[in-house]
């Protein structure tokens, strides 16, 4: 009886040790990056319009910014499959970096290829953070609970977060200018890029599938089911209110 109940709390002090590890190495990673991203993301328009853009070419740079990651999104899920989902994360990290520096320039066209980095970045990071946790709770045997707490927290992270960034950006733009919060998001976006080069191990999907039959897979998905198409444009009209509330 003693010997079964060792054996219990030992599998339990194992199952504990494994779930807090991913938790919060997941959560490390997940957390420094959105710092980063919501730290300059309401200040960008007025960062160009600090560089004498008309209002024509900022749209512009906006629409290049999400016709890049509309491209690179349909196929980033594939891509992270294939090469790895921690390279997709780690991917997504260095060109958040890459688009954060190159706007320091007021050029019209640096700007531009700034925003098609930060659409690709977008899309890696909406496809392969999330891919990597479930492989990663799917390979630690972990239950439905764990992951839902691990979910939570990102959720409720990100939340905390974004409030943070935001006092913390204002601050920064008082105290020096409109680049400023674009410069230290660096620091966050290193952080992540750092945890997740360190700690994470890589996973992988279905090396053999190609991009263009996860596209057909996902439609037939959409005409099987209406309620993903409903999901979908709920999401879609929230994200659109909300880029145009915090945007303009």
């Amino acid at each position: 009886m003693k010997y079964n109940e060792k054996t219990k709390s030992d599998t339990l002090s194992t199952y504990s040790s494994v779930f807090n590890r991913l938790r919060w190495i997941y959560l490390i990673g997940y957390l420094s990056r959105a710092a980063g991203n919501h730290l300059h993301g309401s200040y960008r328009s007025a960062l160009y319009e600090s560089y004498g853009l008309s209002r024509s070419n900022i749209e512009l740079i906006y629409i290049v910014a999400y016709t890049s990651s509309l491209v690179i999104g349909t196929f980033a899920a594939s891509l992270a499959d294939v090469y790895g989902r921690r390279l997709g994360c780690l991917l997504s990290n260095i060109f958040f970096i890459v688009m954060v520096i190159l706007m320091n320039f007021s050029s019209l066209w640096i700007l531009i290829i700034s925003g098609i980095f930060s659409g690709i970045a977008d899309a890696l990071h909406l496809t392969a953070f999330d891919a990597w946790l479930l492989q990663e709770y799917r390979e630690r045997s972990l239950d439905d609970t764990s992951l839902k707490r691990i979910l939570r927290d990102a959720n409720i992270g990100v939340s905390l977060i974004s409030i943070g960034a935001g006092v913390f950006a204002q601050v920064l733009v008082k105290w020096s200018n409109y680049t400023a919060p674009f410069n230290m998001s660096i620091v966050f976006f290193t952080v992540s890029l750092i945890c997740i080069w360190k700690f994470w191990s890589e996973n992988y999907g279905n090396k053999d599938a190609k991009a263009t039959h996860s596209l057909i897979l996902a439609i037939q998905i959409l005409q099987a089911d209406p309620r993903v198409v409903v999901l979908g444009l709920c999401i879609a009209s929230f994200e659109a209110s909300l880029f145009l509330l915090v945007i303009w």
